[in-house]
């Protein structure tokens, strides 16, 4: 059976510990109180003992003002990713690991749960297809938001990639050891120490909608996305959100990209003349956005769906998309086509016997909108088997 080894960081105030250090030992020793009989092994890194095991992981960067309120003075977070690495370093394969910040005064959110972590941490890491959980953070954190620009080009990510992905935070993570998991939070470790990278300054104008760097966080969330950019890690890797930050069983959630926002509600794109199509997610199946397609991954038999709203308006519309099956065509069957919300639905299948694999193909559907109901048309794949990619792009609905 895998151990569980829980840390976390603490700073013993500015008479001890310098400037910036607020004192957290009472709070460490509650988190230690309450979690403590829960793992394994826990541990609490203080300030001085991540100091003499690696000075570099807490060095002090001093300016006459701070760029934001948001930054940390020790090494602008980094030491997260050295107690990570040294902790994982020590640990039996197999074994997970579990950070948690201290700070529940002033998140109360980070004392819920606590009985009932190995329990959570076992069920989270089987649901992902790679054995490490970094939530998402709230909705509308983007990487455009909270990662500056001389980021992205010391790491060699493009912006444009992935600068719409949601923002990764690191106040709660989990993992199991693996040579892999390994070399990524070595990777996290290496990146923190290049010049300037964790340092909320800024070179030249900053990005409409740019709020705050959020140093160490914001490069693992660069070191995370390259490794999907490059097939290392799923795309689905990252689906999942902490309400109100709790680590329970109710309130890990999955997150809706351009579909469904975390509270429930539909996000529309395109209210005036034609609405893009949005993916409906499903544990079957996971798309993301690169450029102008859509790449959706099948994750077992079964079936998928991609969801519209178009004008209440009654006319004339034209459905106009490419597509790619990369393996192979699915079987034609009356569940197959695109069809609207209606109670004689119109179907149109015939154009699926003309797909070949590994080729675009143009797509044009027309049907007729008769009252002026919002109606939600739904494009269906049906009796869909793994291995198999599919690919959509420029897809509309005209008038």
């Amino acid at each position: 059976m895998s151990k569980i080894h829980f840390i976390t960081f603490y700073t013993r105030g500015y008479e001890i510990d310098g400037i910036g250090c607020q004192d957290l030992r009472e709070c460490e020793q509650v988190l230690k109180s309450k979690v403590g009989p829960q793992v394994d092994e826990y541990q609490a890194y203080s300030y001085g003992e991540v100091k003499e095991l690696c000075e570099e992981a807490v060095h002090n960067f001093y300016y006459f003002f701070m760029p934001n309120e948001h930054s940390g003075f020790m090494g602008f977070f980094r030491w997260k990713a050295f107690i990570i690495c040294n902790h994982l370093d020590k640990m039996d394969e197999d074994d997970i690991l579990v950070y948690r910040d201290v700070n529940h005064v002033k998140y109360p959110a980070y004392r819920e749960g606590l009985d009932e972590i190995r329990e959570n941490v076992e069920w989270i890491l089987k649901k992902l297809p790679i054995p490490l959980f970094v939530p998402i953070e709230r909705e509308n954190c983007h990487l455009r938001n909270y990662v500056k620009r001389g980021a992205f080009r010391q790491m060699g990510v493009a912006f444009e990639e992935v600068k719409n992905l949601p923002l990764l935070y690191t106040t709660f993570m989990a993992m199991r050891k693996t040579p892999f998991i390994c070399e990524i939070m070595h990777e996290w470790w290496r990146c923190c120490l290049l010049p300037g990278i964790v340092e909320p300054i800024h070179e030249g104008p900053r990005e409409e909608g740019f709020r705050h760097h959020t140093c160490a966080n914001a490069v693992l969330n660069l070191v995370l996305r390259k490794y999907q950019l490059e097939d290392k890690l799923p795309v689905d890797q990252f689906r999942y959100y902490l309400m109100e930050r709790k680590f329970i069983r109710d309130s890990i959630r999955e997150y809706y990209p351009e579909k469904e926002r975390p509270d429930g509600k539909w996000r529309i794109i395109n209210k005036s003349q034609f609405q893009s199509i949005i993916p409906y997610y499903s544990e079957n199946m996971v798309y993301y956005k690169k450029g102008n397609e859509w790449l959706i991954y099948l994750l077992g038999k079964g079936h998928f769906k991609w969801i519209g709203f178009e004008h209440s308006s009654p006319g004339k519309y034209r459905v106009v998309f490419d597509i790619l099956f990369k393996d192979y065509v699915p079987e034609v069957t009356n569940n197959v086509g695109f069809k609207t919300h209606h109670p004689q639905p119109r179907i149109h299948n015939a154009w699926l016997n003309e797909v070949v694999v590994n080729e675009w193909r143009h797509v044009e559907i027309a049907y007729q909108k008769i009252d002026t109901k919002p109606e939600l048309m739904i494009l269906i794949f049906d009796d869909c088997e793994l291995p198999n990619e599919v690919r959509v792009r420029n897809f509309e609905i005209r008038r």
